[in-house]
């Protein structure tokens, strides 16, 4: 008998043990990818004999378990771990079967034949020819907005159809699946990758399609977890922490060659093309700053319009301000500077120090970011970045500066107008006449409307961008949300508690609300869901974790508190400049509905798993009270009531990435770090789910100590990944 229940007790961990193993060594692959490259990662781990064998260990040691332990009587469990075995499953018969490579064409080329990714030559029962390459623009940009293949298809029987490839848009034939990947510099050829999977595709999909069935019943399932946990929640019991927060910054006026504030100001509503979007100065002038002075937005009390054109009209006199940031100490005292410091100041240090003494000193990215911001002041002082002047050039308008050289078809009148706008502003400063600088700037917003067509930013989007640049609403929505946050805490110890918490859930919803706004003017501005850049992810977790903890206040009162101080901490990494405010044109790839789902999906899951941390982490600190296992009984049901639709949320968002992946570069999953990681931080949540086999999780107190160091796994996922390790995901990081 004992025999039997410790052979059982063993089956049932070797999973485990396994998902273990696993989550160790994809984790060590990807600081290996860092630094032996992504092609010694995948043959001597991912793809390894090895790791196929331990996947396969802890899935048929999990199914036999499940059988012997009679759990496939609960339908809604056995659907969940189904799809887990059919993804598998697929995943593994795509390795195995699957045919990939790729295409390449030039203009009229016809081919029925690839090469795959072995090197070798594989044949297709129809032809493609490329008819035509071409690149969509954004209007009045020169960024890319789609990259297209014209293709006509002819198949054995002899049909034949014209097809278009582009991203995120793939073309079938029998079974056959073909993607734009790249182009030839001439734009006179393509690249197209080449996919065929007829049994691994399906059986992958079933599997995903089963989990988001199953995930959805099983949170709503009156036996499962979250309805045992909110059944036993009865909270008398809370712990109070305390965040403190000092800041102060230092101006100093100074007399100082500068266009007057209300004459920058004027010329900061004028339009430019900035890194792919028609924008206004004022936008760039903000950009300029903050990058020059690490998260600054003025100078002497100068704003960022007025120091913009300083450095513009007076570049000379700029040079000498100690204006420009050196945050990294090894550089400041190499280089014998400040930590604010002037341009010819760093000129004359660098002067004096060879390059490779630098480099060796001090390292390559803090001199790459000192060289980023010195390019950039260049580039401002000589009219390179100023796109202010639009003209239509056949079919698209272009953006040119006022030192640009124009093409000979721009009349000299208006080229008169191009290079001579800056000279006229100049002048009239030099006349101490600056209050013609608006007579001017009036000129050149009229040559931008006549001349700008339909590419113009519409009143509403210049009124939203113009609210966001002046009020810094990170800033100072992360400074109420802590604040009031802790106020909601300590408001436990006074008799008329109820009010105070009442205060506090309203100043929740209005600060819930006013975030909102922030990323509905970020959505009219940029045209599509904000959700492209780090920036954006963190102000749309900042936004799930307070709305979500508002709805479970109800219930749970101080539950607000969490929220507001998880807020508060999401958005004090973001007005601290960890992460770029900047608003982008998407990038091709990304210009597909299934960005939108799949990034809020996976903000979703992480606002959730935060509010189960910070209610561990809580329950932890309470270690030190009388009633220390009451306490934590209780957190581990609130817990319990957070999870589930965490997990469930993280599971479906990894899926529909998978999904999304599949559509774009034929390939659903591709060991990507950002992949790996948001898969071990599934598994290992994942396994907090199963205290009924792991005995140790049963104890409260163990149980949130494993939530706790959980979360480290999201913070890896979500900035480590970022910050630290290469992969295809970098265009969504900070």
């Amino acid at each position: 008998m004992n025999n039997c229940v410790l052979k059982k007790n063993c089956l049932s961990h070797i999973p485990f043990v396994c998902l273990a193993i696993l989550c160790l060594c994809m984790g060590i692959a990807t600081f290996t990818e860092l630094y032996k490259g992504t092609d010694f990662a995948l043959h001597y781990i991912y793809n390894s004999a090895w790791f196929f064998v331990l996947w396969f260990i802890a899935a048929i040691t999990a199914v036999i378990y499940f059988v012997k332990a009679k759990m496939y009587k609960k339908l809604i469990v056995t659907g969940i771990h189904l799809s887990f075995i059919l993804i598998l499953a697929g995943a593994a018969i795509t390795h195995i079967t699957s045919k990939q490579g790729l295409l390449h064409l030039r203009n009229g080329e016809k081919s029925k034949v690839f090469i795959t990714n072995e090197g070798a030559v594989e044949k297709m029962p129809f032809e493609v020819c490329l008819s035509k390459f071409q690149i969509d623009y954004y209007a009045g940009s020169d960024v890319a907005a789609n990259y297209k293949s014209l293709l006509k298809i002819t198949n054995d029987n002899g049909k034949m159809f014209v097809g278009t490839v582009s991203m995120n848009k793939i073309l079938k034939e029998s079974g056959f699946r073909l993607y734009q990947t790249s182009y030839d510099e001439d734009m006179k050829g393509t690249t197209l990758s080449v996919n065929y999977d007829p049994w691994g595709i399906p059986i992958t999909y079933t599997g995903y399609f089963i989990l988001f069935i199953t995930s959805i019943l099983w949170l709503f399932n009156k036996k499962g977890m979250m309805r045992k946990a909110m059944q036993n929640i009865n909270i008398k019991y809370v712990i109070v922490f305390s965040v403190l927060f000092t800041g102060f910054q230092n101006t100093q006026a100074q007399n100082q060659i500068y266009v007057f504030r209300e004459r920058a100001n004027e010329f900061g509503e004028l339009l430019m093309n900035y890194e792919g979007r028609v924008t206004t100065v004022e936008t760039f002038a903000k950009d300029f700053v903050l990058k020059i002075t690490d998260g600054k937005t003025s100078y002497k009390n100068l704003n960022a319009e007025q120091i913009l054109t300083g450095w513009i009209l007076f570049p000379n006199s700029w040079e000498n301000e100690d204006v420009i940031s050196i945050k990294d100490k090894k550089l400041r005292t190499f280089l014998g500077l400040n930590r604010y410091t002037s341009y010819s100041k760093i000129a004359t240090a660098i002067y004096g120090s060879s390059q490779e003494e630098i480099l060796k000193v001090v390292g390559e990215k803090a001199v790459q970011r000192l060289s980023e911001k010195l390019d950039l002041i260049y580039s401002v002082e000589h009219g390179e970045l100023l796109k202010l002047f639009p003209y239509k050039i056949g079919k698209q308008t272009k953006w040119y500066s006022y030192n640009d050289s124009l093409p000979a078809s721009i009349p000299q009148q208006d080229a008169d107008f191009i290079h001579l706008s800056m000279t006229q502003i100049y002048g009239v400063i030099l006349m101490q006449r600056q209050d013609l600088i608006t007579g001017i700037v009036k000129d050149m917003k009229k040559f931008q409307k006549t001349n700008g067509g339909n590419n113009l930013p519409s009143e509403l989007q210049m009124n939203c961008e113009h609210i966001l640049n002046v009020i810094p609403f990170t800033g100072i929505l992360y400074k109420i949300n802590l604040l009031v946050g802790i106020f909601a805490f300590c408001s436990i110890f006074l008799k008329k508690k109820k009010n105070v918490q009442g205060v506090c859930i309203i100043i929740s919803a209005l600060t819930n609300i006013v975030l909102l706004g922030v990323i509905i003017m970020r959505t009219i501005i940029s045209q599509h869901m904000p959700l492209s850049n780090g920036y954006e992810t963190i102000i749309a977790v900042a936004w799930f974790v307070q709305f979500i903890s508002l709805i479970f206040s109800k219930r749970i009162v101080f539950l607000n508190a969490y929220g507001l101080i998880g807020v508060g901490f999401f958005l004090l990494v973001a007005s601290l400049q960890a992460a770029d405010p900047k608003i982008t044109p998407l990038m091709p790839v990304l210009s597909s509905p299934l960005l939108a789902i799949h990034v809020s999906i996976i903000m979703l899951a992480y606002a959730f798993i935060t509010l189960s941390f910070l209610v561990s982490l809580s329950a932890l600190i309470a270690g030190c009270n009388k009633n220390k296992e009451h306490v934590q009984k209780q957190m581990e049901y609130i817990v319990k009531l957070l999870l589930p639709p965490g997990i469930a949320t993280l599971g479906i968002g990894i899926f529909v990435g998978a999904i999304w992946a599949n559509i774009s570069w034929g390939n659903y999953w591709s060991w990507d770090s950002k992949e790996v990681w948001s898969l071990i931080t599934f598994i290992v949540y994942g396994v907090s789910l199963h205290d009924s086999i792991l005995k140790k999780l049963s104890v409260p107190r163990n149980f949130h100590l494993y939530i706790v160091c959980a979360y480290l796994t999201v913070l890896m996922t979500y900035f480590g990944v970022n910050m630290i390790l290469p992969g295809m995901h970098s265009y969504s990081g900070m």
